[in-house]
């Protein structure tokens, strides 16, 4: 700039000098908007991350608490179950008692 003002008026400097501030200024609000851009872009990806990891979390305690009770399920079916055979085993034995009861009362 100083060889060139040695040739330019001093409007034509004053001029180059505020022409040559404004694109400095524009550079620099440029990077800083970026800058900023670049920021939100960088929170919002965090939280995002956290979002994604807290859906894996909450996943995870699902599925467990569904294979709980799923087990509880399981467990208290086998259990009515168990109590259901014994109740039909107790019956039976009773049945063929009073059969074997009536056949000896038959045959008396």
């Amino acid at each position: 700039m100083k060889m060139v003002s040695a040739e330019m008026s001093e409007d034509q400097i004053k001029n180059l000098r505020e022409q040559y501030e404004k694109e400095f200024d524009n550079l620099e609000n440029a990077i800083s908007e970026e800058k900023q851009q670049q920021i939100v872009k960088m929170r919002s990806a965090m939280v995002q991350r956290r979002i994604d990891k807290e859906k894996k979390r909450k996943q995870k305690e699902r599925e467990a608490d569904e294979a709980r009770r799923r087990d509880a399920v399981a467990k208290m079916n086998a259990g009515m179950a168990k109590v259901f055979r014994e109740f039909i085993a107790k019956k039976s034995a009773e049945l063929n008692a009073e059969k074997a009861s009536d056949m000896n009362k038959h045959k008396s």
